[in-house]
């Protein structure tokens, strides 16, 4: 290889970039000037109380074109999404706020507690294994008045 290849300096290519960079209104850091590197312009982070309102303001039913942006947007998210998998982190949280919505949900809409001849069972499988009977023969016995079968009250 060549020794004769030039090879600018660093203040050099400073030099060369910045010569005819004309910031405007706007000022340059010092360390975007120093280091030649590019410097991320995104603006200001929102404030808590910023965050909260577009909540706030995001939570209202959405009609009109509010509605079709936001059906397209989902539906761009899903094709977007398409075969990617998701991580430990993202399953981790998903979870959470799942279990938040399911602790919310009133016991009778869940898994509810059986009473057979004064022996509490939690749920309808229990009972189905413990005396070898269908879903549906379960059913059948709680509501009828020959079996001692009932719900456990939830109040």
């Amino acid at each position: 290889m060549s020794k004769n290849i030039y090879t600018p300096s660093f203040n050099q290519i400073k030099d060369l970039i910045w010569e005819d960079y004309d910031p405007g209104p706007y000022s340059i850091p010092q360390d975007a000037r120093d280091t030649c590197s590019y410097f991320d312009w995104t603006g200001k982070k929102f404030s808590k109380e910023h965050k909260k309102a577009l909540s706030e303001s995001n939570k209202k039913p959405k009609t009109g074109v509010a509605l079709v942006a936001c059906l397209k947007n989902a539906k761009l998210g899903a094709i977007a999404r398409t075969g990617m998998k998701d991580s430990y982190e993202v399953k981790r949280k998903r979870a959470e706020s799942l279990s938040k919505v399911l602790t919310s949900i009133p016991r009778p809409n869940r898994r509810k507690t059986i009473i057979v001849d004064g022996n509490i069972y939690k749920g309808v499988e229990l009972v189905q294994k413990k005396f070898n009977i269908t879903r549906h023969t379960v059913y059948n016995r709680i509501k009828s008045d020959k079996w001692n079968w009932k719900y456990a009250s939830t109040k």
